[in-house]
């Protein structure tokens, strides 16, 4: 399923948008958003509820989000959870106004296409080479001096 909220003039989004459990991609591009709620990275309570026992992975990651889009937005951050988006393999997050990448961001190893292209990053974590099925990465643009 697709949530298309494309060129709107949004300046955020509900936490309920954690109760879309079958949400594969989302395009939020062209508004103007500062945040994504920190709930997107998490399955709803219902959902874990309903699911006994607790399989291996986090109990709370997203396991059915494929790809993000939020392009052309005025994001600050991304959410301290964004790698519990376990199954993300598309993130363009490009002309934003990014500092920095989340701790968690280098667990998202299905990602195989990241755009983070025209923020304001200086650095990247540590770990951020392990994200070894990105085909195309994009950092054109920012203001990192060190890799």
């Amino acid at each position: 399923e697709i949530a298309n909220l494309e060129g709107n003039r949004l300046r955020a989004l509900p936490s309920e948008i954690s109760h879309l459990v079958k949400l594969i991609k989302w395009d939020v591009s062209c508004n103007c958003l500062s945040h994504l709620p920190e709930e997107m990275c998490c399955r709803s309570l219902r959902q874990q509820q309903q699911e006994r026992p607790p399989r291996e992975q986090h109990a709370d990651e997203n396991e059915t989000l494929e790809v993000l889009i939020a392009h052309s937005n005025a994001l600050q951050s991304l959410p301290c959870r964004f790698g519990h988006l376990s199954k993300l393999q598309v993130l363009d997050v490009g002309r934003n106004r990014l500092r920095e990448l989340p701790d968690s961001f280098s667990a998202l190893k299905m990602m195989t296409r990241c755009n983070l292209s025209r923020n304001n990053l200086s650095y990247l974590p540590d770990d951020f080479g392990c994200l070894e099925n990105v085909e195309f990465l994009d950092l054109s643009l920012n203001c990192i001096q060190m890799l």
